[in-house]
């Protein structure tokens, strides 16, 4: 069946050279204005990887025009992952490395890290390309002499851009830990004195709602002298009924920054839409909210911030370990807090573990602040064990249980399948080394 402008040009008894003209013509207007338009996903050669896919039509975040991916577009956005990198492109500067970057040039991310394959993770380098310069490690490890060349990142040992995190001296300091620690060393936010709350200035025309002025002037921004105007009328340009985003971030500028670099934000970031469910690809609950904005999960009005690390984000996630966190033993003690507690001070949030607090510095002060980088600890599993987990847990049973593949999905409910193979190796060498390639937590 001939397509309709097909038909059309024959009914016109177009010469031939001018039905394939047009034919061309029409094909590079449609494709044109796909490219110039905001929907560029017609572009898009495959499956993007996992950590990009939300804003994959966003092409000129990592392409230039006639140009491969540079190495820096990817560093502009995974600068935090490299600060600790073992394995700095200047690393491969030294002459020794010639013959081996002339097989696999380590100094490009895209050497290992490749798009529209769907890898996990996007890497797309094959597990043993270690040995191509670590070959020599089975003949002066003898632990390591059955290994297979594949195995180096399974075992819970090894990551490439940090693999020293998980050093010999770092894991014998910390293999006999029992698996609740008496203490835990959770990072307590610093809570400022509270203030009067300033006056109630609701605009003309407005009704007053006292229920909603109550729950304001219990919440911690009225405690901080936070009234209406400051998110209602910032510039004093008329009344918002919605304030913007923008409101939330002249205040909260490392929330908001933390937040656009992770999966949540990142699409903010690079000029498109807010994130909705229809970008995911993890299942979601079909009530979910349509964008993903600050007061999706953040009530201005009541500053919950327990309603935000539990309620909000199951609001929208529908995956087997969401679905499991209330029936977990995290999710339970959560639960059986005294209503308004905060989170963290008395249970395990989905905040806690995704949205971890850390000591950053902002205004030439030192605080502690939740970080909105949602993806920050979907890393190597060493990153969530050593951030998170070892704030309650020893690190044999956080190393073991992040490894565990059921008990990721059910959300720990239960025991680890197996001990870690790095714990058992260490756990293995008569005496425990002292002061070997020493590491920090």
């Amino acid at each position: 069946m001939l397509e309709p402008p097909l038909l059309l040009l024959r009914a016109l008894r177009v010469p031939l050279r001018l039905k394939v003209g047009t034919l061309l013509a029409l094909a590079v207007a449609c494709l044109s204005a796909a490219f110039l338009g905001a929907d560029r996903t017609v572009f898009v050669p495959g499956p993007t990887s996992d950590g990009h896919h939300v804003f994959e039509e966003s092409c000129g975040s990592c392409h230039r025009a006639f140009r491969s991916v540079a190495t820096e577009g990817c560093t502009s956005c995974h600068a935090p992952e490299r600060a600790p990198d073992t394995h700095p492109p200047a690393l491969f500067d030294d002459p020794r490395w010639a013959p081996t970057i002339a097989r696999l040039d380590a100094r490009e991310c895209v050497t290992c890290h490749g798009e529209h394959e769907r890898a996990a993770g996007g890497v797309t380098v094959d597990s043993g390309f270690c040995f191509g310069c670590h070959d020599d490690v089975p003949g002066k490890r003898a632990s390591h002499a059955s290994f297979a060349p594949s195995s180096c990142g399974q075992a819970g040992c090894h990551n490439y851009h940090d693999n020293s995190a998980l050093n010999v001296a770092f894991l014998a300091r910390h293999t006999a830990e029992p698996d609740l620690l008496a203490t835990r060393g959770v990072l307590e936010r610093a809570v400022p004195p509270r203030q009067p709350p300033p006056e109630v200035r609701f605009p003309p025309g407005e009704p007053l709602d006292p229920g909603l002025v109550a729950r304001w002037q219990a919440s911690a921004h009225a405690g901080a002298g936070i009234g209406c105007p400051q998110c209602h009328d910032p510039q004093e340009r008329g009344f918002r009924r919605e304030p913007s985003d923008a409101s939330c971030a002249g205040c909260h500028a490392y929330e908001d920054r933390t937040f656009r670099s992770g999966k949540h934000g990142v699409r903010r970031a690079v000029g498109l839409a807010d994130l909705g469910p229809s970008d995911a690809r993890l299942p979601m609950r079909e009530a979910a909210p349509p964008h993903l904005r600050c007061s999706t999960c953040h009530d201005a009005h009541t500053a919950d911030t327990r309603r935000a690390a539990v309620d909000a984000c199951l609001l929208c996630h529908d995956d087997a370990h969401s679905r499991a966190y209330l029936a977990s033993p995290h999710g339970q003690a959560w639960r059986a807090g005294a209503a308004g507690a905060r989170p963290g001070a008395d249970a395990v949030t989905c905040a806690t573990c995704h949205l971890p607090r850390l000591e950053t510095e902002a205004d030439g002060k030192r605080r502690v602040a939740v970080h909105h980088r949602n993806t920050l600890t979907l890393g190597p599993p060493d990153r969530m064990a050593r951030l998170v987990c070892m704030d309650c847990h020893g690190l044999p049973l956080a190393l073991a249980s992040l490894l565990d593949e059921r008990l990721v999905a059910n959300n720990f409910r239960g025991r680890p399948a197996r001990t870690a193979d790095a714990i058992a190796m260490v756990r293995a060498l008569e005496p425990a080394p002292d002061g070997i390639n020493g590491g920090t937590r």
